[in-house]
């Protein structure tokens, strides 16, 4: 599982957002009524992008994050044809140890393995207390999916979490490379659906969705629920409701981390440093010990950290509060900016 870097955003660019009211203007009475189809608007046609943009397609099959979670579960054998897939089906050899910190309601459990002749180690903190260990140790013998474009940078990626959630994410654009919509179309990933709305768009953020939906009318309001601040950031939220869907726009401030390596100590076995003797009926034993000096942290390679500013746009069935999809803009500490789509 990677490890993603700290996502960051300034407060200051969005505090003042301009809130304009909408009317409605009635037919005249006696009119009769008839139901329309609804128009096509922009924020339609960005829900249903973004909805369209779930999944993957395998053997021309449309495939919903669910329907792959389902499929890796299983390690069904036509995932097998998309790239980046990995079968780590397999009878598996595993320990665990598994603690809850007294500071909170998180459980941290550890687990470790042998998948496929594979070693394994993966620290989870869980918050569901119905997901046991042996939950944990099931999930290994599970596929994932990791895709990489030509020149090896991240584009999709698909897992299982230690509840049997499956977690994608598709890179749309980074500040390094540009669009990913040709590498996501090679690899049928469904995210090539967004990638081409925001290229044809020349939209780089969530920001500028967010730009565009509101220079084509969409009317966003105060949201006190995504309007926080704490400890580690400040974050501003607005929202539009339309078509039964909210559209939910943040801009967050945070603190980015990042660092090139560590410097440790030990990590090294001392040979011969110590010596038993004993005797046994006249024959004299020696035994000569080992010790391991296990490896420590001492400090961080070039350490470093930055203010950044990171910006969401997320969809939400506005009836249900189920969310469908989500487009992060983040920036690591050191400047570089990447646009990816999630599922939350």
């Amino acid at each position: 599982m990677k490890k993603f870097l700290s996502k960051v955003l300034t407060l200051a660019l969005v505090c003042a957002i301009v809130v304009t009211g909408t009317s409605i203007t009635s037919e005249a009475k006696g009119k009769k009524s008839s139901k329309k189809a609804v128009a096509t608007t922009p924020a339609k046609t960005f829900v249903d992008t973004v909805l369209a943009s779930d999944g993957l397609t395998v053997n021309g099959q449309k495939l919903t994050t669910k329907q792959v979670g389902a499929k890796l579960k299983t390690n069904d054998p036509s995932l097998k044809t998309v790239s980046g897939y990995v079968d780590t089906a397999s009878d598996v050899q595993g320990i665990y140890d598994e603690y809850f910190d007294p500071e909170s309601y998180y459980r941290h459990s550890q687990i470790s393995g042998y998948v496929d002749g594979e070693y394994y180690q993966e620290d989870i903190y869980n918050d569901n207390p119905f997901a046991g260990v042996e939950d944990q140790l099931q999930l290994m013998r599970y596929g994932s999916i990791n895709m990489s474009s030509a020149d090896g940078s991240l584009i999709y990626l698909a897992n299982l979490d230690n509840v049997g959630n499956c977690s994608p994410m598709a890179t749309i654009w980074d500040s390094a490379k540009g669009y990913y919509t040709a590498d996501l179309v090679a690899n049928n990933v469904n995210a090539s659906t967004l990638a081409t709305y925001m290229q044809s768009n020349n939209m780089m953020s969530a920001l500028d969705i967010y730009n565009y939906l509101v220079a084509n009318g969409v009317k966003f309001t105060d949201d006190s629920w995504n309007t926080y601040s704490n400890g580690d950031q400040s974050q501003v939220g607005v929202i539009a409701t339309v078509n039964g869907y909210n559209i939910r726009f943040q801009t967050a401030i945070q603190t980015a981390y990042a660092d090139d390596g560590t410097i440790t100590t030990g990590g090294e076995y001392v040979n011969g440093d110590r010596v038993t003797v004993y005797e046994d009926g006249g024959s004299k034993f020696v035994e000569q010990h080992n010790t391991y000096i296990p490896e420590t942290v001492v400090g961080l390679l070039n350490a470093r950290q930055a203010k950044v500013t990171n910006t969401t746009i997320q969809i939400q069935n506005a009836k249900t509060y189920e969310w469908l999809g989500s487009i992060h803009t983040a920036t690591d500490v050191d400047g570089k900016v990447t646009t990816f789509l999630s599922d939350i």
